[in-house]
């Protein structure tokens, strides 16, 4: 996804299991707010005075301790000028905002950042790192320490080929630590293969794999989700380039740890896209695992007219994917920013997007930009 150049940039919301809340949003700077149980809204502040060059601000947290941290990118000093560094902070409940740290120290053009936690607070952070000396492009990873405070890395978590251009990752981690990052590659020129690596605290990086990949077709923005076992979700939007089809359907792929031989299933298609114009009407596509293995997926989907909010849901006891839903039926405008939160114990999550509305809604001279909210309850 590019930037979001609305009046509204995308923000992300952590809960706590005391129903205490961070959130996170860019606005020229990376910003952030608390919420309190009991006593409410903190004052809005800014993390750091830089100007932000990513949104949004990535936000992870951890349920039990209400710890969470953020990563975003600004330009780096003037001695570097023209590239990217990312930048992290963390919260600590009670305490607030710790000092910001550069991730990265390195002349790169660094590039979306996402971030996950496990139960202990220690941090994965990957992002796309273009080498400005040979233009080659890698996904690294940074590991944050909570017990001491420290980082290592990078390490390359892609196969390093020269001319694959691996870009947006995703990330995912457990409880435990165990992780999985997932990005698209250009493995064929114009064409790009969906690939992830899996991480064990006990035995590291797993090593580089395609899990979809075809000589016709582009996959691209790519999300992934893992549940309590190390049974993962992947999706992706996959365009028909041979076909001549502009538009992109929605893919999933789900790995089962729990088999003798651990393995993939087959891919599913989760969404066609059929619009008349095939104008890619499915974007913003985003995934969650609960720890019994259920998982959700959310895009949003123009029909002709609107652009909708949609899900659906796998169920671990079905082993199979539900059809999917219209999260509204909003027929004034369009939904936009969607952001998925799964309460990971429960399996409860809620989706929340913007809904610009056309001019003649309103009879004004600026469209009106709403905040819209779905809740799912878990069966």
């Amino acid at each position: 996804m590019g930037e979001d150049t609305s009046p509204y940039p995308p923000s992300q919301l952590f809960l706590d299991n005391s129903n205490n809340a961070v959130v996170t949003w860019p606005f020229s700077e990376a910003h952030t707010n608390t919420y309190t149980s009991g006593a409410g809204w903190g004052t809005a502040a800014s993390l750091e005075s830089r100007a932000i060059v990513s949104h949004p601000v990535e936000l992870a947290g951890v349920p039990a301790s209400g710890e969470a941290v953020a990563v975003w990118t600004v330009a780096s000093a003037a001695a570097d000028s023209g590239f990217n560094t990312v930048w992290f902070s963390r919260f600590v409940p009670g305490v607030g905002w710790q000092e910001t740290t550069a991730v990265d120290n390195v002349a790169d053009f660094a590039e979306h950042p996402k971030v996950a936690m496990d139960a202990s607070g220690n941090a994965l952070v990957v992002f796309t790192q273009h080498s400005p000396i040979n233009a080659d492009t890698n996904i690294v990873a940074y590991w944050y320490d909570a017990s001491f405070g420290t980082w290592s890395g990078p390490q390359t978590v892609d196969p390093n080929v020269t001319g694959s251009f691996p870009q947006q990752p995703a990330v995912a981690m457990n409880s435990a630590g165990e992780a999985v990052v997932a990005w698209s590659q250009q493995d064929t020129p114009g064409r790009e293969d969906v690939w992830i690596n899996r991480y064990t605290p006990t035995g590291g990086w797993a090593g580089s794999e395609a899990i979809d990949s075809s000589a016709d077709a582009r996959s691209l923005e790519t999300d992934v989700a893992i549940d309590s076992v190390s049974n993962l979700f992947v999706v992706w939007l996959k365009q028909d380039v041979a076909a001549g089809r502009s538009g992109s359907d929605l893919w999933a792929r789900r790995f089962d740890a729990t088999l003798a031989t651990p393995s993939w299933e087959s891919a599913e298609l989760i969404e066609f896209d059929d619009t008349v114009d095939d104008s890619a009407a499915i974007q913003e596509s985003q995934i969650k695992a609960d720890e019994a293995g259920n998982a959700i997926v959310v895009w949003t989907q123009d029909d002709g007219t609107n652009r909708n909010a949609r899900a659906a849901r796998y169920s671990i006891t079905d082993a199979a994917w539900g059809a999917e839903e219209l999260l509204e039926e909003i027929d004034t405008g369009d939904a936009n920013g969607l952001y998925l939160s799964m309460e990971r114990t429960s399996g409860n999550a809620a989706v929340t997007w913007h809904l610009t509305r056309p001019d003649p809604f309103w009879g004004i001279s600026d469209p009106a930009i709403d905040i819209w909210v779905n809740r799912f309850i878990a069966p």
